[in-house]
């Protein structure tokens, strides 16, 4: 599920974005959904989202999302920050898996975000994505977790 939603070139590895703002904006950049002039808009809408319910899950990880009925299937942008990115979290720690979710009203969208979280509840998972050398093996890490 997480698959038909990602593919490596959405995969950003090393990134060592100021603020939270920046990392959204700059993987907004990659998506195939959102164009070059909704992209403030939706950063916007994502972070004040974020305001009312936070999507920085504690143990170093984020999960922010943008459903629309503007967008026709789902996607997924992931970013792994070994630096970590200051959020305001359960545990204050800082983020450094952040999954961006823009995802279709029109669909079962329910069950991506389910299985993000699912991934990323997996304490082993986690350590391996934060050691990958590239997106090619961020993705392998996800396509074998999915698979079993």
């Amino acid at each position: 599920m997480i698959r038909e939603c990602l593919n490596e070139a959405k995969i950003l590895m090393a990134l060592e974005e100021p603020d939270y703002r920046h990392l959204i904006e700059r993987m907004l950049k990659h998506s195939a959904l959102i164009d070059a002039a909704d992209s403030r808009r939706v950063c916007d809408q994502i972070l004040e989202r974020d305001q009312r319910m936070p999507t920085a899950l504690g143990k170093r990880i984020a999960v922010p999302r943008y459903i629309s009925d503007q967008i026709d299937h789902n996607e997924i942008i992931v970013a792994i920050n070994p630096a970590g990115l200051p959020a305001v979290s359960s545990d204050q720690k800082p983020v450094k898996i952040l999954f961006l979710l823009l995802l279709s009203a029109t669909t079962a969208y329910a069950d991506v975000l389910a299985q993000c979280l699912r991934l990323l509840n997996d304490d082993a998972i986690k350590e391996e994505l934060m050691k990958a050398k590239d997106a090619p093996e961020v993705y392998r890490i996800i396509q074998r977790w999915e698979q079993d």
